[in-house]
Parts: C-alpha cells; structure tokens; sequence
C-alpha cells in the first residue's frame, strides 16, 4: 500500500487552451490510476444551505511546496466557518487532519476534532479522533473530552474499502463501514454511510476534484473517479454542470439540499456550488 502520500507538483497557474487542452483531457483518461496532480483547487464558492440574497460563501485552499494541502479557510456569512488543517511528517505521510469548530458548533469557546493517523501495516492506517475542548492549537491534553480509534483497510490501489471501531482493546476490530466500487470506479449508491441519494442521482463521465490530491480521497473517504450528480429539470438554473478544458468541474450541482455533495469538500452545502483551479501542464506520467 502507498502510505497517504501526493505527487509533487508545479505551482505554475496557467490554462491551456486547443490542443494543449486535448493533450491534458486524453492524459487524464489514458492514466485513471494517477492523481490529477496538475490541477488544485484553490476556492470554492457557494450560496451556503441558509441563502442570504447577495451573499456568497467562500473555502480557500493552501498548499505546501510539494503541492500537498495544508488549510482550507472557511469564510462563510451564511453559517458558522470550519476550518480543516492538514500536516505532514518529514517522509511527506499525513499525519494529521483536523477541523476547528467555532461557537457554538463546538464549546461555548470553540474546540478542535483532531484525526492523528498511524501506519502499523501497508493496509492497515489507524485514525484516532480526538475532541478537544479549546481552541487552542496545538491542542492540550487536559483540554481532550473524547477520543475514539478507527482503522482503515485500504485495497491494492490504495482506496478505502473498510472502516473499523477499535475503542475496545479486549475486542477484535468491529466492522463499522464498508466502501464498494462500481465498474466505472465508483462509491455505489447510496453511499457506504447509507444516505440515500434522491432517485435519477447518477455519475458523470468526468474528473472528480477528490483526485487532485490523495489526501482528499482519504480525508473524505471517496475515492470516486467521477462526480456525483442529479439533473433536476424542473430547476431554473444551476443544475447543468460545466468543466474546465482539464475535465474538472467548475460548476457542480448538490444532488440533495439535504445532504452535503461529495465534492463540497465535507463544508459547503450549496446549490450549485463553483470550483476554481490552479492548473499546469503534466511534464510525463511520474514526474509532473
């Protein structure tokens, strides 16, 4: 198994247009194992679940030097921000993920969830979630409510495929979720946490934005290859979604106002929402 890792990537931000393009889109489809590492998300823009008229809420994205994401900011007017945090050892594992919860989302001060990953096996990556009752960052020990172990068993392409309790030392790991993929390289639907998906929720034949970054795919446990959507006719606008020249998607819509869509980065819920990229070329097929 690859340990969560990401390719290393320029932080050129340039689009290319005609056959530059078509070079770009054939790479993607004549690669599908790769990571899109040409391209990263850099904001994406919502109306947010509870609509102001005229405002808009906002995820910015940052990265470190070798192209891996570090913050997403999440600066939202229309419901409380999370900011979600990503750090690294020095071998370019992840070794922790973690969101900050403003008041009153968490504590009346705030807290942290703090996801720190352990790699005992090539399959096998334990996640302990941790609560911690502060803002604070790092976070401090005594401030810790609650903590609960999961192990992630991943597959010979490194994907999600089953996720264990294990806060019971004296019990073998208790099953807890099961991810299946179609023949297209898909999550099936409904979803491995049982959420049913209105009816006419299908995928398209594009790029999934979670493949920018292996880190996402883990993070948010999709390893999709395509995104999930619903094509509402009786919907004045937003629901046609559009792609850039690299096959991602700039406009997707929420197939379910009640459910986050799975490229909304588990933050937005928005109707539709718009991704930008930064974007260069592929050098060749290992070193981008």
């Amino acid at each position: 198994m690859r340990r969560i890792r990401v390719c290393t990537i320029s932080a050129c931000i340039i689009l290319f247009a005609g056959s530059s393009c078509k070079k770009a889109y054939d790479y993607i489809h004549s690669h599908p194992d790769d990571h899109i590492s040409f391209c990263r998300p850099t904001h994406i823009r919502g109306a947010g679940y509870f609509a102001y008229p005229g405002y808009v809420d906002t995820l910015t994205f940052f990265y470190n030097a070798k192209g891996d994401p570090i913050d997403m900011l999440d600066r939202s007017i229309t419901r409380n921000s999370q900011d979600q945090h990503w750090r690294y050892d020095n071998h370019d594992r992840l070794i922790a993920y973690y969101i900050t919860l403003p008041p009153p989302l968490g504590t009346p001060t705030g807290s942290i969830v703090y996801h720190k990953y352990a790699y005992p096996r090539p399959n096998w990556v334990t996640d302990t979630i941790i609560n911690y009752d502060s803002p604070e960052f790092p976070p401090i020990y005594k401030d810790a409510f609650d903590a609960h172990i999961e192990a992630h068993l991943l597959d010979n392409r490194g994907r999600i495929i089953k996720t264990y309790n294990l806060d019971d030392p004296h019990q073998p790991p208790q099953l807890q979720s099961e991810y299946t993929y179609d023949a297209n390289g898909n999550l099936e639907v409904p979803n491995p946490q049982g959420t049913t998906y209105p009816e006419g929720t299908t995928y398209d034949h594009m790029i999934n934005p979670y493949r920018t970054s292996h880190v996402f795919q883990f993070t948010y446990k999709d390893f999709s290859l395509n995104n999930l959507i619903a094509i509402d006719p009786g919907a004045v606008q937003g629901q046609v979604p559009a792609y850039n020249q690299f096959g991602l998607p700039v406009t997707l819509p929420v197939p379910s106002l009640t459910i986050f869509t799975p490229i909304a980065f588990d933050a937005m819920n928005s109707n539709p929402i718009e991704i930008d990229y930064a974007c260069s070329m592929p050098k060749g097929p290992i070193d981008y």
